[in-house]
């Protein structure tokens, strides 16, 4: 019984030392969540993705030919 009882106030100890330093400001707890990125990397991934979604674009837009009429207009604009 001593023992276990000694056993439990070893896991007490540990506990209260913890606490203290949380409170303290000393105990490093794991960082949760997403990481920061600096403004070079942020314009990095900006520049990536804008190229992305531009081919994405691009990649979805339905090909329609153009009419006659239409034809002859740009052919035309394109001499003058």
């Amino acid at each position: 019984m001593i023992r276990d009882l000694s056993a439990h106030k070893k896991k007490f100890d540990e506990v209260i030392t913890v606490l203290e330093q949380v409170q303290a400001g000393t105990h490093l707890l794991k960082r949760r969540g997403r990481k920061s990125m600096d403004k070079a990397s942020r314009e990095e991934v900006s520049a990536r993705m804008k190229k992305y979604w531009a081919a994405r674009k691009v990649a979805e837009t339905p090909f329609t030919p153009l009419s006659e009429h239409e034809l002859r207009q740009a052919m035309r604009a394109a001499q003058a």
